[in-house]
């Protein structure tokens, strides 16, 4: 075989690979939070009082961590395309706001509930995505 051939088809076997991979990644499914397993639990009060009295040191204990908050939920917004739980027991202004993963079990204002999912940071509340309803 000449070289310039053993060239291509190496570029070509590359490129080949290279697209099976993309494909696979593009494809692939997210972890189910409710099988991730939980780093901390801590209600609602603890989680919004830590980041409101020292942010950077909450960060460092919460943030891209799973966490299951138990609160009672305040609100529910609902768009097109997402469901946020707010948690707040009107001790603070902010509140945890819980951006739902599928399926989505129905809650009411007022309920009591535990919900896992992956802290985010802090806004003006505190974010948590990928969530899932523990109990209810």
């Amino acid at each position: 075989m000449k070289r310039k051939t053993k060239i291509i088809l190496a570029v070509l076997v590359l490129l080949i690979a290279a697209s099976i991979y993309g494909y696979k990644e593009f494809n692939r499914k997210k972890a189910d939070t409710a099988d991730l397993k939980t780093q901390f639990s801590i209600p609602s009060t603890e989680l919004l009082k830590s980041f409101e009295t020292d942010e950077n040191k909450a960060n460092v204990l919460y943030l891209d961590k799973i966490i299951e908050v138990s609160g009672k939920v305040s609100k529910i917004e609902r768009t097109d395309s997402s469901i946020s739980i707010m948690l707040n027991d009107g001790s603070s202004m902010a509140s945890i706001m819980c951006q739902m993963d599928e399926p989505y079990k129905s809650v009411k204002i007022g309920e009591l509930v535990t919900i896992k999912g992956i802290c985010t940071g802090f806004l003006m509340d505190v974010i948590l995505n990928r969530c899932v309803i523990k109990n209810q």
